[in-house]
């Protein structure tokens, strides 16, 4: 049995606000989803080897979704260095998500998240 992966201190923060930004939008939040989930999900194939290895162990921090169709995902970079360390990883999140026609915003630091919150409202309601 899979436990339920807990979102840190600053992604609750950040699940706060943009949970206030998206009300009335008919957006639904998800948290902690695989990319494998979230490519089987959305009948994209895998199309290397190991990748659908490599994609069960990457979560997505948020993943938004409108009348069931993915249209964003969200990486809060919470950690220091984490876009340097992972920049593979980050990479293929990006790669996914540009092959599933959503977007996919990478959050660098904590020091604004409500203003993160507010202008990924705005560039999802704007596509």
């Amino acid at each position: 049995m899979e436990t339920e992966k807990k979102l840190t201190v600053k992604e609750e923060e950040f699940y706060r606000y943009l949970k206030k930004q998206l009300l009335f939008s008919g957006i639904k939040i998800r948290t902690k989803e695989s990319l494998w989930d979230i490519c089987q999900n959305n009948a994209m194939p895998v199309m290397f080897g190991n990748q659908g290895e490599l994609l069960k162990q990457i979560d997505i921090d948020f993943v938004l979704y409108k009348k069931e169709k993915l249209i964003a995902g969200i990486e809060i970079l919470d950690e220091a260095n984490e876009l340097d360390e992972n920049l593979g990883e980050k990479t293929l999140i990006d790669f996914n998500f540009k092959r599933l026609s959503a977007q996919c915003f990478m959050i660098p630091g904590t020091d604004n998240l409500k203003e993160a919150a507010r202008i990924i409202k705005e560039k999802i309601s704007n596509s």
